[in-house]
């Protein structure tokens, strides 16, 4: 650094330090509202989701999770209807369950498998009445 040899030096010196105080303040203000923004519940939710939602296999995750449970809501459905009586409630929870998992296990089987028969339905060669 420079030797400061008189008090116009001096006054100046203070002056550019005073700035860069200003300056200094200024930005570890904003860096701290920045942070306490971040920090938010609300932005916490927001930033995880936007993370989970560009994973490369969440769709096919949250597709094969919702196809799953509602084909065994659906088949505990059919089975035991709206019944109260507390043994078909606990056996349609089992089944809603067992048949929940089996779909989400098999669900790359199942979709191609469903492709296929679309694809067939669809076909021109495909004659429905035989």
């Amino acid at each position: 650094m420079n030797t400061i040899t008189s008090v116009e030096e001096l006054k100046a010196r203070i002056q550019i330090l005073e700035t860069r105080k200003g300056f200094a303040e200024m930005e570890l203000k904003r860096q701290v509202s920045i942070t306490y923004d971040a920090m938010k519940p609300s932005a916490v939710i927001r930033n995880t989701v936007k993370e989970l939602t560009h994973a490369p296999d969440f769709k096919g995750d949250i597709v094969t999770a919702i196809i799953s449970m509602t084909a065994g809501y659906l088949s505990k459905k059919l089975a035991i209807g709206s019944s109260h009586n507390p043994i078909k409630v606990l056996f349609g929870n089992l089944m809603q369950v067992g048949i929940a998992n089996t779909v989400a296990k098999n669900s790359d089987s199942i979709k191609s498998t469903a492709l296929h028969f679309i694809k067939n339905m669809f076909s021109k060669d495909h004659d429905p009445v035989t």
